[in-house]
């Protein structure tokens, strides 16, 4: 994964793109990439991967929790607990009052929004605070649930067909920029094992996590 250099500083302000609506079905996250990045479907489900690091903060998206048990760690997790936990929505009242759903596991734990699920699962339209009408078990698969499977399956896939993706999407709206190769044996070494408070928390966690490039940590949806 590089990281590109060479912009040139903007002339005038300009508001940000939307990020993906955290409470939507696959049709919005496949929509939002393709209009943001010219993206394919099986790029979105791929860059969608990036919730394999950081985690979602109540203070400042009004979620809460990792997504994955080792958020430091960037590795297919993200899909194989997409498939494998047993997840339920959860549904808490935001400091303002107002209602947040979320998927967790167990109790309490984890995190997937419907936008995170829907790569797996048809959720349908959900309600404006993200409330499904079918069960984890219950919801048919969706278009992108062999995607998914696929990337579960072999590491080395995902992370090729991230990396991909990542470097159309750091480079969208730019020419000539310059990539920065690091490397990675030179850098402190990150735990491999997740503590508790750095897994997946109960209710009190929440998303600092990656987003310094546009639309990969998902600042707006996690």
């Amino acid at each position: 994964v590089s990281f590109f250099v060479g912009r040139s500083d903007a002339t005038e302000h300009r508001v940000a793109p939307d990020l993906p609506n955290p409470h939507g079905g696959i049709e919005q996250v496949v929509d939002f990439f393709a209009a943001a990045f010219d993206f394919e479907e099986r790029e979105a489900v791929a860059i969608m991967g990036a919730h394999t690091l950081g985690r979602a903060r109540p203070e400042a998206s009004g979620f809460r929790n990792t997504w994955v048990r080792n958020a430091h760690v960037l590795d297919n997790a993200y899909y194989q607990d997409l498939m494998d936990m047993s997840w339920h929505q959860h549904t808490f009242i935001r400091q303002d009052g107002t209602r947040n759903t979320q998927w967790v596991h167990g109790p309490g734990r984890g995190l997937m929004l419907n936008a995170d699920v829907a790569l797996w699962k048809d959720v349908g339209s959900p309600g404006a605070t993200g409330e499904v009408s079918c069960s984890f078990s219950e919801c048919p698969p969706a278009d992108t649930a062999d995607i998914v499977q696929a990337y579960a399956a072999d590491n080395d896939l995902w992370l090729a067909e991230f990396t991909a993706a990542w470097n159309r999407m750091v480079q969208a709206g730019s020419t000539g920029l310059t990539p920065v190769t690091v490397d990675l044996a030179s850098l402190p070494q990150c735990p491999t094992t997740a503590s508790p408070s750095a897994g997946h928390d109960g209710p009190g966690a929440g998303h600092d996590g990656q987003g310094s490039q546009p639309g990969a940590g998902s600042g707006g949806m996690g």
